[in-house]
C-alpha cells in the first residue's frame, strides 16, 4: 500500500494586503475565500500542512528578473503609504500599495519553497499549493503586466534547475495566455528541456493576444491550446486526453509546475470559457497520475488569476482534495 504523502499548503494573511483598496479584480478577497474554502472544507485531512511562505532574497529575483526591474519595483513600493497605490511600470494594472512589496517577496519565495519542500528525498511531502497573491505568470524578465509583478512559477522553474531537475514541465490553465512564462522559456539555455502547455481562450478574444496555437519554439516544447469563448469541460478534456498527457507522459518530467489560474470558470465574468470547478479537480487527478510515475509525484501548483471567490473556493478545494490523492 502506498504511504500516504503530505500536501503542503503555503499561506499566509500578508498576501492580503497587497492592494487592499482599488477598483481593479485581483483582490484580497481572492486568497481570504480560498484560505477559508480550504480550511473549512479539509480540515479533517491529517496529512495538509499549512506552512507561512518565506521571503525571496533580492540576489535571487535579480538572477532572474533584470537587476534594474528589480529595483524599479523596491523603489517604487518603497514610496507607498497606507493611502494611496502606485504604478509599476506606469501599467495601470499593475499596482502597489504599503503591503505589496512583502506580498510580491512572499510570492516568490513561495514558489522557491514549495520547489525545495517537493524535491527533498528526505522530506514525506510531494505536492504543494501556493495561496499567493499577486499572481505571476504575466511578468516578463524587464516589466510586469496583467496584475503581475514577478513570475512566480517561472522562479519556482529556476530553483527546480538548480535543485537538480533537469527536465521542468509547467502547464498553465489560466484563461490568459502565459505569456509571460512563455518569454522566459523562449529565451533559456534549458528551453529544449523545458515543457510548456498554456491552455487559455482564444488569443484574438482575450488580453494579452499572444499565444497561438501554432506556436511551438525552438524545440517544440512550448503548446498553446487555444479554447473559443463558450467552450468547457469537455474541450478541455479533449485536449488533455489528446495532446497535453500524452505529450507530458513522453516527455517524462522531474518535477510538473502548476500555474493555476481559476477564471475560465463560468462563474468568473473576465473571459468566456465555462469550466466547473470539477474539472478543475479532474485536471489535477490527470496531473497527479503522470507526476506519480514520471517524478515520484512531484507537483508545485501557484494560483494565477481567478476572480469570482465562491468560484476559487469550490475550484480549491477540487483541486487540493485531487493534489492529496
Amino acid at each position: 500500500m502506498e504511504k500516504e504523502t503530505a500536501v503542503v499548503i503555503i499561506d499566509d494573511e500578508l498576501f492580503d494586503a497587497h492592494i487592499p483598496i482599488s477598483d481593479l479584480p485581483e483582490k484580497p478577497r481572492r486568497t481570504q475565500g480560498i484560505r477559508r474554502a480550504l480550511r473549512t472544507s479539509l480540515s479533517h485531512r491529517n496529512n495538509l500542512v499549512w506552512l507561512a511562505p518565506v521571503a525571496i532574497a533580492r540576489d535571487a529575483l535579480e538572477e532572474v528578473h533584470s537587476p534594474g526591474y528589480v529595483k524599479h519595483v523596491y523603489d517604487v513600493c518603497g514610496r507607498r503609504n497606507s493611502d494611496c497605490v502606485s504604478w509599476i511600470s506606469r501599467d495601470p494594472e499593475v499596482l502597489v500599495s504599503q503591503g505589496s512589496l512583502q506580498a510580491i517577496l512572499h510570492a516568490a519565495g513561495a514558489a522557491q519553497q514549495a520547489v525545495r519542500i517537493v524535491l527533498d528525498e528526505g522530506g514525506s511531502a510531494r505536492r504543494v499549493f501556493c495561496n499567493v497573491r499577486p499572481p505571476g505568470h504575466h511578468a516578463e524578465r524587464s516589466k510586469g503586466g496583467g496584475f503581475c509583478i514577478f513570475n512566480n512559477v517561472w522562479i519556482a522553474a529556476c530553483e527546480a534547475r538548480k535543485m537538480g531537475a533537469e527536465r521542468v514541465a509547467i502547464v498553465d490553465w489560466d484563461v490568459h495566455h502565459g505569456n509571460g512564462t512563455q518569454d522566459f522559456i523562449l529565451n533559456h539555455p534549458e528551453e529544449a528541456n523545458t515543457l510548456f502547455f498554456s491552455i487559455h481562450q482564444n488569443h484574438k478574444t482575450l488580453w494579452p493576444g499572444t499565444g497561438k496555437e501554432r506556436t511551438r519554439g525552438n524545440y517544440g516544447t512550448v503548446r498553446c491550446g487555444e479554447m473559443m469563448p463558450g467552450e468547457g469541460d469537455d474541450e478541455m478534456k479533449q485536449y488533455f486526453a489528446s495532446i497535453l498527457l500524452p505529450e507530458l507522459t513522453r516527455f517524462k518530467p522531474d518535477i510538473i509546475l502548476i500555474s493555476c489560474g481559476v477564471d475560465g470558470h463560468v462563474k468568473d465574468q473576465i473571459a468566456k470559457l465555462r469550466y466547473s470547478s470539477a474539472l478543475y479537480g479532474w485536471m489535477t487527478d490527470r496531473l497527479v497520475e503522470v507526476a506519480k510515475q514520471s517524478c515520484k509525484g512531484r507537483i508545485v501548483s501557484i494560483l494565477e488569476g481567478g476572480y469570482c471567490v465562491p468560484a476559487l473556493e469550490e475550484s480549491a478545494v477540487q483541486h487540493v482534495e485531487a493534489l492529496l490523492r
